[in-house]
């Protein structure tokens, strides 16, 4: 074999293999990819409610405690919304989330969820796991969103993606929001 097949052999098996990691395929299953070992945590409330209190791996949170203070309604813009406050990190998942709060009507409500139940594995859901960017998955950490509206307690898990562009020109990642529904209870 002359030398210049030989070189030519090797440049294309190392351009190979940078396309694929580049592309996330030489970097182990995708699945372990959107795995995540810790997560932030926020609150949003809506619906008037008011006195909410919150304990999550033993820190206790409280918001709307003053007198006459109540969560406004919930707008559309809302639905997608992350919170702009977020209460730390903590190791997934720490135990249960203690939740009191009183419901527009005034009822003091209280429930519990257990996040090792209604999670099931410890990965953020994508429907195209093998474009996420295998070197650094996550913008920032996952989040974990507890949301009262009323009478209704809602959890979320939240996170931004950085993925390959579906245009292989482009020299940037794209950033894309995930967000799902994980738990939902109305009392």
């Amino acid at each position: 074999m002359n030398l210049s097949v030989l070189l030519g052999k090797r440049a294309l098996g190392a351009l190979l293999a940078g396309f694929l990691m580049l592309q996330g395929c030489a970097v182990g299953p995708k699945a372990d990819v959107l795995k995540y070992s810790s997560h932030d945590l926020g609150v949003l409330c809506f619906g008037g409610v008011s006195k909410v209190r919150l304990t999550y791996g033993g820190a206790p949170h409280k918001l709307l405690n003053g007198k006459g203070d109540a969560a406004p309604q919930k707008t559309l813009a809302d639905a997608t919304r992350i919170p702009g406050f977020l209460y730390g990190t903590y190791d997934t998942f720490v135990g249960p989330i203690d939740m009191q709060w009183r419901s527009r009507d005034g009822s003091e409500l209280s429930h519990a969820v257990d996040l090792n139940k209604e999670i099931a594995g410890r990965h953020i859901p994508y429907d195209h796991p093998e474009r996420v960017y295998a070197a650094k998955p996550f913008v920032g950490k996952p989040v974990i969103i507890v949301e009262f509206d009323d009478r209704t307690v809602k959890v979320y898990l939240a996170a931004t993606l950085q993925v390959i562009p579906l245009d292989a020109a482009k020299p940037t990642l794209d950033h894309v929001q995930s967000r799902t529904l994980v738990f939902s209870r109305t009392l």
